[in-house]
């Protein structure tokens, strides 16, 4: 391990400001009607920068995966997070590179395909693998009512201020 007796320091929120966006034209693939989507975007929160100072009020780091110069400093850098937060992207499965026991918070959002929403279970698969504190909470695209809810949770705000 490229830390191995290092314990894990870091608290991570994983920015999306870097993800290209995709037009809701686009989004809609297949030529599936309008009226089989809930969500016509693929924003999966409408105020990226509140939930970002939320969290960084709560002594997160603010990334972008993008930002890492290569994928090895990528892997070192996930080595020393002990607590991974994010709305659900790809950028979660960096907690693979997150030693043993640490602590993944996603927000779910409902992925769609094919017209249908659903959620998907890959985070907590991997954060099981990795014997990983998995929590979640549910996320329809609205940062306040995020906020409302981590604040309204006494437990889960102490945890993620710890």
């Amino acid at each position: 391990h490229l830390y191995e007796n290092k314990i894990p320091w870091r608290k991570v929120y994983l920015s999306r400001k870097k993800i290209q966006r995709t037009k809701s034209e686009e989004f809609l693939w297949r030529g599936l009607p309008k009226e089989q989507f809930l969500f016509q975007n693929d924003e999966r929160i409408d105020n990226p920068d509140l939930i970002e100072q939320f969290f960084s009020d709560l002594g997160f780091e603010i990334i972008c995966p993008e930002d890492f110069s290569s994928f090895t400093d990528q892997i070192k850098y996930f080595n020393t997070v002990k607590t991974l937060a994010g709305v659900t992207t790809a950028g979660l499965l960096n907690s693979i590179y997150m030693p043993k026991g640490g602590t993944v918070f996603e927000m779910s959002t409902p992925l769609v395909g094919n017209g249908r929403e659903s959620i998907h279970h890959f985070y907590k698969d991997l954060s099981f693998v990795k014997d990983h504190k998995f929590l979640s909470i549910t996320n329809f695209r609205n940062a306040s009512t995020i906020i409302d809810k981590i604040k309204q949770d006494k437990a889960l705000l102490e945890f993620l201020s710890a």
